[in-house]
């Protein structure tokens, strides 16, 4: 029964659609197909409404309720790097070094002060020595040595005939050095047993004065 209801309202679609548009009858002189011949309308499937996300609820804070407060936590302060240092025992076991105390001794009223003794001592007998040279063509000889500070004008020689130059000098016993000084050139004593090179890296003459 339900077929032919379906048939029979598919006749009358086709049937008005054919009053409304005649020329949909024919197409190119062929007659149109019957209604039933057409294929059923296709179900126009309609989309499913997408819910609604509604956030859930948020739960509210009594009035009363507070945030705990946040904690402090405080760093201990940094050591400082040790510094080494000797333990105290080892310091205390090394006594200090002084030196012994000297005990004061006063002159006694008759004596005499310290020293007076060296200048009361007689001084070595000095020796007499004369200096001699041979120089015929000089005009002006002297000596010069430890004995008087290397001067050149303090020990001047005297001429002589045949170009003799002598000079005598008194002298503490000792070891000297010396030389010549003939018209401005110095030269060491060529009659010397000793000459030593100095730092100018020249020779001075040595003389060895006994008591």
């Amino acid at each position: 029964m339900a077929k032919k209801s379906s048939k029979k309202v598919a006749q009358q679609t086709a049937a008005t659609a054919a009053v409304k548009h005649p020329g949909n009858a024919s197409l190119n002189g062929q007659s149109a197909a019957p209604a039933s011949a057409l294929p059923p309308p296709a179900a126009v499937t309609q989309p499913r409404p997408t819910p609604a996300v509604v956030p859930p609820p948020v739960a509210a804070l009594a009035p009363s309720a507070k945030a705990p407060a946040p904690t402090l936590v405080q760093r201990p302060p940094e050591k400082p790097a040790p510094i080494f240092a000797p333990p105290a025992a080892a310091v205390a076991a090394v006594p200090p070094t002084l030196p012994p105390a000297q005990p004061f001794v006063a002159n006694p009223p008759d004596s005499e002060p310290a020293g007076v003794d060296a200048l009361k001592r007689p001084l070595a007998p000095k020796v007499k020595v004369t200096f001699a040279l041979l120089e015929p063509k000089a005009e002006r000889v002297s000596v010069s040595g430890d004995f008087n500070g290397w001067s050149p004008e303090t020990s001047p020689m005297q001429r002589h005939a045949g170009g003799h130059w002598e000079t005598t000098l008194d002298l503490e016993p000792g070891r000297y050095q010396y030389k010549f000084i003939v018209d401005g050139q110095w030269i060491p004593d060529p009659l010397a047993h000793e000459n030593l090179w100095n730092p100018h890296g020249t020779l001075n003459s040595v003389l060895e004065v006994g008591a």
